[in-house]
């Protein structure tokens, strides 16, 4: 997502949540707002998703590739080895040539190249397998080594997919933005103006949590990820400033921002059920973000390990 975007489904999800914790007296007040809630929450969902799309985790993508590649890799030299071991022992110079890799040789292959080499070895082994029982090579271990070689070969990224579903992520994007921003405008924000008189305060947050921090110009004050041990995001981990006792909470990521904070050194405390409270020094200066990265451990973790 552009910045502006991510500004806006900033603005979304406080919108959101202003609503959700609104006392239901107040949104009976407002006909048809409880559909339209449902509609805004249902849109900040495919938002979040179709942002992850559009911007691939490229580097899990990598971690699950190479993790494949490495098990085919050494299944494939395994039964290398034992095929050159029957090769050597029945004088078949011809297949020895033919399945003489070692894992060294595999690993400096091109990935494409990898699986044409690996699918070799398969044939040639599966083509022997009647003579290379003594050898440790039988129908399980065949098995094993074609379903490796179709696990990687399926992780390999293919370009024009991935560009495919980029494209059409951006321009669902593009179109939820537009929907979102003509439902608030259009009719969240009109209903709310019914009530103005009769609830000044909620028409004053609403009014409030619909503004767009527009980049380069008022910075978010704070903007913080709460991740465990693994480095998931946790939702729901409440964060209490200090004596200034302001409360936020993560959201479905992980994430929380805060728009505005006084300048100055706070300590904050991070809790959630299940998890060990974490007290974190944060130190906020005015026309600047202070970006942070929080670690929560679990509590049975923590037990387990003393």
């Amino acid at each position: 997502m552009k910045r502006i975007e991510e500004k806006k489904l900033s603005m979304y999800e406080v919108t959101r949540d202003l609503l959700q914790v609104t006392d239901s007296v107040i949104i009976d007040a407002m006909p048809q707002m409880v559909e339209y809630k449902t509609n805004l929450e249902s849109n900040i969902i495919s938002i979040t998703n179709y942002g992850s799309s559009q911007s691939l985790n490229r580097k899990g993508i990598a971690n699950d590739k190479d993790s494949l590649r490495n098990i085919a890799i050494t299944k494939a030299s395994d039964v290398a080895r034992r095929v050159q071991g029957y090769a050597v022992n029945t004088n078949n110079l011809v297949l020895l040539k033919e399945v003489k890799y070692t894992s060294p040789q595999l690993r400096r292959l091109a990935d494409n190249i990898l699986v044409i080499v690996c699918n070799i070895i398969y044939d040639k082994a599966k083509a022997h397998i009647p003579d290379l029982a003594h050898y440790g090579v039988d129908d399980p271990v065949i098995i094993d080594l074609r379903k490796a070689i179709d696990k990687f070969d399926v992780s390999i990224p293919k370009p024009r997919t991935g560009i495919v579903t980029k494209k059409i992520a951006t321009m669902t994007l593009k179109q939820l933005f537009n929907t979102t921003d003509t439902m608030l405008k259009d009719h969240m924000d009109v209903l709310v103006g019914v009530i103005k008189d009769a609830y000044p305060e909620f028409y004053a947050s609403y009014t409030s949590s619909r503004k767009v921090i527009n980049p380069g110009t008022h910075p978010l004050a704070i903007r913080c990820l709460v991740v465990d041990d693994s480095n998931n995001p946790i939702s729901g981990v409440t964060a209490i400033a200090g004596d200034n006792m302001a409360t936020f909470k993560t959201k479905t990521k992980g994430h929380f921002y805060v728009k505005t904070f006084p300048q100055g050194t706070y300590q904050f405390s991070f809790s959630k059920e299940g998890y060990e409270t974490q007290p974190v020094t944060i130190i906020v200066a005015n026309g600047e973000r202070t970006d942070l990265k929080v670690t929560l451990a679990a509590i049975a973790q923590l037990n387990k390990a003393s």
